[in-house]
Order: structure tokens, then C-alpha cells, then sequence
């Protein structure tokens, strides 16, 4: 079991926990009332002709220019979440807190609670500073945890919660929980029954969180990825969960590779195989105009609108440039 230590500038004092107040004239709202309006195992479809920036995450000090793995957005403070990864064995996860249009510069922390940050998950509870998802460290499940300010408005990692998904560990996974909060999903070789293959399992989210340990259950839904998104495909870099749609996104970092956004539903099939372009125009002007790699997917509200929010990172190795866009969703 590897040792978990929370990295900080200073040492922590007493913990505020209302720490981050709503930005006035936010552009993200809560999920729950768009996903209310429908019904409950409403399927998506992704509008890539529809593709606006969102945002430029400006990474500063001496982790300006490295690649953001994942994002998040918490629509109660307006904040944009960011996580990268400094370093590996062990794993060492900073994670960012941005104002919306990446005005202000960020706060950040740093911790080893956490493995390979692909991919953090808000949790949409409606509430103020809602618990955000991460992969465990061991390759067992999640982690569960909030974001929050000491009394020297240094950010700090707080409450984390493990459950367990996995009777046995796997080298890399990504979790996430779905929009309307019934789901947690797991996806890697993860699965028994496909063997060797990468493929999702999901649970009950209530399970996972009252139990802490779903590796014994039955998981509700357990299916693999479609042949274009196998490792001999391409590197899986998003999860996420919006009615009875799962969307995974899929890419290489090589400018010319072909990344991809597959849908399915929570049963797997496939609904939908889309091609991603979206960035390109930007990342041929980054740097050499060598690399634009998707990383990290979450289901957001932008202006009323229900949407995907899709990181591309494009440029130069140490130069990197992260910037956010906006998918719309409709339901059918």
C-alpha cells in the first residue's frame, strides 16, 4: 500500500468548509434541473458541429506548459477544476481551481491520495463545494473527496472517502459518476468476463457510498469498448454518464491520429462513433503544430444548455497549451 501524504506550501491550519462563494454573471448552472425536465434513462447525442471554446486553463509557476489530465467544473463557485500528473511511482496529482475564463491564475495543491488523475468527476449534488471523484492509488476503485481553503487561502484536499470497485488491482482505470448521481462507473481491464479487453463497469452509486465496497456486488451494466477504442486503438481519456448514455472519449496525441467520442448506453451498446476535429485549427498554431490529444470529459450546463465539456492540450513537450470546449448535447 503505497503511503498517502498531502503536499501543501504551508502547513495546513483550520479548514474552511464554505470556502468558495458563487462568481456573479456565472455561465454554468446545476445539472439537476436540466436533467429533471427529462426522463430518467434519456439518451444523448453529442452535436461536434456545434464545438465552441470554453476556456484556456493558464498552468503557472514551474508547471506552466504541462499537459492538464482531466477537468471539472463546479457550477456553485464557477470554478473550472484541473488536475495533472508531476510524477509517477509514486503518483503525485496538482490540482487546480480556476475562476471562469481562466482569470485568475488558480490555486493549487498537491497530494498522493490519488492515482493517474484520468478522470475527475464533480459530484452534482446541488449543494456548495460538492465532493469531486478520483482513481484510487491502487488500482482498486475511487476516491471521493472535496476541495478547500485554509485559513491562509491555500487550497487543500479534505474528507476523502475510498470504495473499492475491484477484487483484484488493475494497472489503470478511470471512474466517473453519473449526472444525475445513480451511477459510478469504472472503466479499464476491469472486467472477468472480458478478459484482456477495456471495458466499464457500473454500480449503484448508493451502494458504493453506504457500503464503501462494491467488488462483491453485481454491477448493474458490464460491457466492452468498441474495437475502435481497444488498446490497439487509442488511449481512452474521458468517461462520463448522462441519462442512459455513457460517452468515452478516445485519442492519441499525435496531431494527425484520429480521436474519437463513443457513445453508448448504460447496457453498451453502441449508440454513436464520432470523429473528434475539434482544436486542431489551434493546436497546428501551437508550437510545432505537432500534438492536439483530448483529455478529460464531463457533462456540464453552459447557459442553459446541457453540454460535454471535452479537453484538447496541444504544443511543444513543456509548452503546453490546455484549452477547454463546449459540446451541446440533445436528447432523442
Amino acid at each position: 500500500m503505497k503511503r498517502i501524504a498531502i503536499i501543501l506550501a504551508s502547513t495546513l491550519l483550520t479548514i474552511s468548509t464554505n470556502a468558495f462563494a458563487q462568481s456573479p454573471g456565472c455561465e454554468y448552472q446545476p445539472l439537476a434541473p436540466l436533467i429533471s425536465k427529462t426522463r430518467t434513462y434519456q439518451t444523448y447525442m453529442a452535436s461536434t458541429t456545434e464545438a465552441s471554446l470554453l476556456t484556456t486553463l493558464p498552468l503557472s509557476g514551474k508547471y506552466k506548459g504541462r499537459t492538464v489530465q482531466s477537468i471539472g467544473i463546479d457550477p456553485s463557485s464557477c470554478r473550472t477544476i484541473a488536475t495533472i500528473s508531476i510524477s509517477t511511482k509514486p503518483e503525485v496529482v496538482g490540482i487546480w481551481s480556476f475562476l471562469p475564463k481562466g482569470a485568475e491564475q488558480g490555486a493549487f495543491t498537491s497530494t498522493e491520495a490519488f492515482g493517474h488523475p484520468q478522470d475527475l468527476t464533480v459530484e452534482h449534488d446541488g449543494g456548495s463545494n460538492p465532493y469531486l471523484w478520483l482513481p484510487d492509488e491502487n488500482g482498486l476503485g475511487a476516491k471521493r473527496f472535496k476541495l478547500t481553503k485554509d485559513t491562509e487561502g491555500k487550497l487543500a484536499v479534505s474528507d476523502i472517502q475510498f470504495v473499492r470497485m475491484l477484487k483484484k488491482p488493475v494497472a489503470s482505470h478511470t471512474i466517473t459518476v453519473s449526472a444525475d448521481r445513480r451511477f459510478i462507473a469504472i472503466m479499464g481491464k476491469v472486467s472477468d468476463r472480458f478478459r484482456g479487453k477495456q471495458a466499464i463497469k457500473i454500480f449503484q452509486l448508493q451502494d458504493a457510498l453506504s457500503t464503501g465496497d462494491v467488488s462483491n456486488l453485481r454491477p448493474i451494466s458490464e460491457f466492452p469498448l468498441a474495437a475502435e477504442q481497444q488498446p490497439n486503438g487509442e488511449y481512452r481519456q474521458g468517461l462520463a454518464i448522462v441519462g442512459n448514455t455513457v460517452f468515452v472519449l478516445s485519442g492519441r496525441p499525435e496531431i494527425e491520429s484520429t480521436n474519437r467520442l463513443v457513445s453508448y448506453t448504460l447496457m453498451g451498446s453502441k449508440l454513436q462513433s464520432e470523429v473528434l476535429t475539434i482544436g486542431r485549427d489551434f493546436s497546428a498554431q501551437d508550437g510545432e503544430g505537432m500534438f492536439s490529444e483530448p483529455e478529460g470529459l464531463e457533462i456540464i450546463s453552459h447557459k442553459g444548455q446541457l453540454a460535454l465539456a471535452v479537453g484538447i492540450v496541444s504544443g511543444d513537450k513543456g509548452k503546453k497549451t490546455n484549452r477547454v470546449y463546449k459540446l451541446p448535447l440533445y436528447g432523442r
